[in-house]
């Protein structure tokens, strides 16, 4: 291929400008994604039933829905929440299918499966298929003049509508306030005066609000529609009601019993801005949107949306949390690191080697092969995602070696001269000292092939990387066989002969003493592979789980207060969060959302709040630390802080425990115990129960004795509190393109709850009226807040944040082990974001090994030059390692950034390999320590000018979302793929290299 490219440099030059003005194309129109897409494709359906508890919806909406939906074609998960009057059931396909496809066999069985359900339960329905990643953009309404109903209002039907359509809008959810209503409380000491039943002020409510057709009447001429105007107007329209008419003309109203008002539906969800009362709106898109256009899209809308809402006293603020703008930011932060990575690279080379046009083709080989690798990536529709950006970042050590290894020796034959009579036979003599280069080269690419096969989660994150990395290494080696010698030849085989640069001069004279040394000591090379060997053995520990690759968006406290919290106490705990957390320097603004809202992703209770808290420009070190501190005198909560938009998809390393079993009683039991066992084990934080968690409620046994005495019957007590408490919508009231439904409740006083229930007044059949307290036994307890499903099985589930990776994990493992014993029927399994590597990514990691041997051996001289190859891997690698360890393990990028490494390792033992045959067989050279000295000496400059120059190059990246996960892995595995390729593998190679035959 180089004698090609010498032969035809014109052509060559001309391709390589075509290939970089289409790679800068190609980086224009890249559509930007904060995350890669999540594999599985996922449906969730969501089913409303009002007043049921948790219990009764498991028995009555949840499980006759998950017996319809088990069983589909390509179904990897089914998970359930059976919540108090809400069913939610999650369906999760294989990944790769089609998405549309498998919403198609959902609807096809909900059709069916709504016929199961009884009467009063709302029909079930999918939520439009969103980004898994969270909100687009969160959008929040305030106001000191506007109750938070009319805020409310506003925002379900002024703004919603606006966002719905935009394109690429799936979904938007509203937090905080209530719905708009008219409310009928009734009043029993008025039903008992005026001898009136319930059931006949749900009639006259329901009257009230019917509309019926009026019909039409035909002239000889015309038909005239009739338009009947009769339905109630309002509060005024509902109080005026009949209920009953009396004698003498006199009639009984609805507001003679009861009080009419307009008031909002009880609230499932709250929201706050810096501790005030807000309504918060979340945009999500849909999966295949581009966010950066959308967002800007849904800015103008918001942006004319403000004056108006300005005129009615409430204030927008149109960007509480804006991914796109996190994306955007975080885009242009690589290509300012890279701008600075390349500049460095091109000044590092200048002052290494003291020479413009090396330099200069260093430089351009660098940048064309990312150019070219971003060509690729949009040529198969990869978007630039922050894995893939990552991805091109680490692939950047091995971009500046290819772009240096054969400018190193093509110096080397210039200073020395030994030079061929034409530039290009000079250029094709230095290219060919590194012609077990290229099979290095397709070694390492083959050595990412474990990591396209990683599974769930873990693969989602590793294989755009891996793609990324692949592409531009695969591209650099293209440049470095063809575009690289054509510049060399240019620019370099005809010039005069030049000195080393005074640095190598330097570093070689410092250097020959201790590799000389070293080399003589073979058992003292063998012992440093057989301790990083040991080393390694710590590498299945830290696991493989994906975590945020950077801080991005703002940080997030998660607060729980205990179980059965209202959303009234938790503002309230949330106004004495948001005081603290401004008391710490850095913050600037801080939002609560607590809750769940139609259209919404998560299912959580009143009693969990996030708050998103955004701060100044700058870095904030220690500021995770502060805010725990400012948190941690607060009573009755329990917090976890994390960062936002990664934390939203991906937290911190996470242990799961789910206990299995049917008795609620003894999960409950033993999710509590767990919590008990993991507050105490050290490097745990948060353990915190699911939605299995018992909060207080009232129970209402009825009495069959006292039933048949009055002549009542069980549905018709069963319906009445039902009605009283949790109301009955008995139609709605139009204005305009609004429903504003009407609820019929009994008022009852909230000072004492089970008086309150206990005296609830019922009418019996004979017309007298008796209280619920004389008909059943009303009591408090304890419920569930919510019963989860795994596969049609109970569960609960105890969640945990670890603080120092595998460490901790064990720890709390064993803690378990040692301290719970689980009672008869309960079962516990680990999960969470600790997965190992399954027996495919074995099997391709074997296949990889295999490979990448076969294209080695015959360059490095057969099974006995691959096994001094090898050798050297484990000490190359602990550099890598010990910086993954220290930062809590393998993240995505820490994995990938050790496969540029073993990269990397590969290549330079390669090129020293293939030195040492051609010293002894082509250059003659007998085989001694003098020689193994001098081939490592001679590759010192490749070697030290590879590290300096990547290690300068992505000095940028440490701040633009890679951080520990990945640069630092690699410049700390540079440093120790230096040090075995400098002195490792020259003493193994002269006590058990062979380099006497010629090739």
């Amino acid at each position: 291929m180089t004698g090609i490219a010498l032969g035809h440099p014109r052509l060559i030059l001309f391709l390589a400008g075509l290939v970089a003005i289409a790679g800068l194309l190609a980086a224009s129109r890249m559509p930007l994604r904060l995350f890669p897409a999540l594999p599985s494709p996922v449906v969730i359906i969501r089913t409303p039933a009002p007043g049921l508890t948790p219990k009764a919806v498991e028995h009555l909406v949840t499980r006759p829905l998950e017996r319809r939906l088990l069983g589909m074609d390509g179904l990897v998960r089914l998970r359930s929440w059976s919540l108090s009057g809400l069913s939610s059931v999650t369906v999760r396909f294989q990944g790769g299918g089609d998405v549309g496809r498998d919403r198609r066999l959902v609807a096809e069985r909900l059709v069916t499966a709504a016929r199961d359900l009884p009467s009063g339960v709302g029909t079930p329905w999918m939520m439009p298929a969103a980004d898994p990643t969270g909100p687009a953009l969160v959008a929040a309404l305030t106001s000191s003049k506007r109750d938070l109903m009319t805020m409310r209002d506003l925002a379900a039907h002024l703004v919603r509508p606006r966002l719905l359509a935009v394109p690429g809008v799936a979904r938007v959810a509203i937090f905080g306030g209530g719905a708009r209503s008219y409310q009928i409380r009734v009043e029993p000491d008025r039903l008992i005066r005026f001898r009136i039943g319930f059931d006949q002020v749900i009639a006259a409510a329901r009257h009230a609000t019917g509309l019926a057709a009026s019909g039409f009447i035909d002239t000889p001429n015309q038909r005239i529609v009739l338009a009947s105007h009769g339905q109630a107007g309002g509060v005024a329209g509902l109080a005026a009601t009949v209920v009953r008419s009396g004698a003498g003309g006199t009639a009984v109203t609805l507001g003679d019993v009861a009080r009419v008002v307009a008031a909002p539906l009880p609230a499932q969800s709250g929201a706050a801005i810096m501790g005030r009362p807000a309504v918060r709106i979340e945009i999500y898109r849909q999966p295949d949107a581009d966010p950066i256009p959308l967002n800007r899209a849904l800015s103008r809308v918001l942006a004319r949306l403000a004056p108006v809402l300005a005129q009615d006293g409430v204030q927008l603020d149109p960007d509480v949390v804006n991914s796109a703008g996190i994306v955007a930011k975080s885009a242009a932060g690589f290509g300012r690191a890279a701008a600075m990575g390349g500049l460095l690279v091109a000044a590092t080379v200048l002052l290494l080697f003291f020479d413009l046009p090396v330099a200069a083709i260093a430089l351009a080989a660098a940048v064309l092969s990312l150019l070219a690798a971003i060509l690729v990536l949009y040529a198969v529709g990869m978007s630039a995602n922050l894995m893939v950006l990552g991805g091109m970042t680490i692939a950047f050590a091995v971009v500046v070696n290819d772009a240096l290894a054969g400018l190193v020796p093509l110096l080397r034959r210039l200073r020395e001269g030994r030079l061929s009579p034409s530039p290009a036979g000079t250029v094709m003599m230095a290219w060919g000292e590194v012609d077990g280069w290229g099979a290095a080269a397709a070694a390492g690419l083959v050595a990412l092939l474990p990591l396209f096969v990683l599974g769930g989660g873990p693969g989602a994150w590793v294989t755009p990387l891996a793609a990324a990395y692949g592409a531009a290494a695969a591209a650099a080696l293209a440049i470095s066989v063809t575009v690289t010698p054509v510049l060399a030849m240019a620019l370099l085989a005809g010039r005069e002969r030049r000195d080393q640069s005074w640095f190598f001069l330097r570093l070689t004279r410092r250097c020959r003493g201790p590799v000389r040394r070293l080399v003589e000591h073979p058992r003292l090379a063998a012992f440093w592979v057989l301790m990083a060997l040991v080393a390694l053995a710590i590498l299945p520990a830290l696991g493989m789980g994906p975590r945020p690759l950077a801080r991005l968006g703002p940080l997030v406290v998660h607060m729980a207060a205990l179980p059965g919290t209202s959303v009234a106490q938790s503002l309230r705990l949330g106004r004495q969060v948001t005081a603290a957390l401004r008391a710490v320097p850095g913050v600037v603004t801080v939002s609560q959302r607590l809750g769940r809202a139609p259209g919404a992703g998560s299912l959580v209770g009143s009693w969990i709040s996030r708050f998103d808290v955004t701060l100044g420009r700058g870095r904030h070190p220690g500021i995770v630390s502060r805010v725990r501190a400012a948190l941690a005198p607060i009573p009755g909560i329990r917090v976890a802080v994390g960062w936002g938009l990664a934390g939203r998809v991906d937290p911190p390393r996470i242990l799961a425990i789910t206990a299995t079993g049917d008795d609620l009683g003894d999960l409950d039991g033993t999710a509590k115990r767990i919590v008990g066992v993991l507050r105490k084990v050290p490097g745990v934080e948060n353990p915190t129960l699911g939605l299995g968690a018992f909060v207080p409620q009232m129970n209402i046994g009825l009495r069959p004795a006292e039933l048949r005495r009055w002549g009542v019957r069980p549905a018709q007590v069963l319906n009445m509190v039902g009605a009283a408490f949790a109301g009955r919508i008995v139609g709605h009231i139009y204005r305009g393109d609004r429903a504003i439904p009407v609820l019929v409740q009994m008022a009852a006083g909230a000072d004492n709850p089970p008086a309150a229930v206990a005296g609830l007044l019922l009418r019996a059949p004979s017309g007298s009226f008796v209280r619920l307290g004389q008909l059943a036994q009303v009591g408090m307890g304890q419920g569930p807040a919510g019963i989860s499903h795994h596969d049609g099985i109970r569960t609960v589930s105890v969640t945990a944040m670890i603080t120092d990776g595998g460490k901790g994990m064990a720890a709390a493992k064993a803690a378990i082990a040692r301290t719970i014993k689980p009672p008869a029927g309960v079962s516990l399994s680990y999960g969470g974001r600790t997965a190992r590597p399954s027996g495919w990514v074995v099997l391709a990691g074997l296949a990889a090994l295999t490979v990448a041997g076969a294209l080695l051996s015959p360059v490095v001289g057969g099974g006995r030059g691959l096994a001094l190859l090898l050798a050297i891997l484990p000490p190359s690698l602990l550099g890598g390692v010990a910086v993954a360890a220290a930062s809590g393990g393998l993240s995505p990028a820490a994995l990938v950034g050790l496969a540029a490494v073993l990269v990397l390792a590969l290549r330079q033992g390669t090129l020293l390999l293939a030195r040492y045959r051609r010293l002894v067989g082509v250059d003659g050279e007998i085989w001694d320590a003098a020689s193994a000295a001098r081939g490592a000496l001679e590759g010192l400059p490749s070697l030290a000018a590879t590290a300096l120059a990547t290690g300068l190059g992505l000095a940028p990246a440490l701040g633009t979302g890679v951080g520990l996960g990945a640069v630092a892995v690699i410049l700390a595995g540079l440093a120790s793929t230096a040090g075995a390729v400098l002195l490792v593998l020259p003493a193994l190679a002269l006590r058990w290299g062979r380099f006497d035959q010629a090739r």
